[in-house]
């Protein structure tokens, strides 16, 4: 298991709203961040954070990517069992991996916590547990999840799962 303490990424956009300016909403967003992140130390690393403001329909306003190479389920499920949430698994019609993603708010902002994996090896691992993937959202409790063997990564390797 990786801690929180290693190098992230930081990219941020911002649309400004009608009370705030840009440069203060996306310091509300990356004060957010910081507090979610030391709050959650212990957990699984995260290589990347993107905030965003003004798409929450869309994208979470804090975007945490997981470390590691794709298909990373048990650090995903790490996350959502300590944030008391479900892994959810999409499949995208625009893109060729599965979303893999922990959703929770932090300070009033929405948090996706995601990785991406193999469409075969999402397609078997929802069908061990007997679910289907779809376009819609598929959410799976996470002790589920860490029961199972783990899951190859995206490029067909097994990887090392957290423990």
């Amino acid at each position: 298991m990786h801690d929180n303490n290693s190098a992230i990424a930081v990219t941020a956009e911002a649309n400004p709203g009608p009370d705030r300016t840009p440069n203060a909403r996306l310091a509300d967003l990356a004060a957010a961040t910081h507090r979610f992140l030391t709050r959650h130390a212990s957990l699984p690393a995260i290589s990347h954070c993107r905030q965003q403001d003004g798409m929450r329909d869309v994208i979470g306003d804090i975007e945490l990517l997981l470390a590691g190479d794709g298909g990373n389920v048990a650090d995903a499920a790490i996350w959502a069992r300590a944030l008391d949430t479900a892994v959810r698994f999409r499949r995208h019609p625009d893109y060729q991996y599965v979303d893999v993603s922990v959703w929770t708010e932090a300070d009033g902002h929405q948090v996706r916590i995601w990785d991406h994996m193999d469409p075969l090896a999402a397609y078997d691992l929802l069908a061990s547990l007997g679910l289907e993937l779809t376009e819609v959202p598929v959410r799976v409790d996470p002790a589920r999840l860490l029961e199972l063997p783990p899951v190859p990564a995206v490029d067909g390797q097994p990887r090392e799962e957290a423990s």
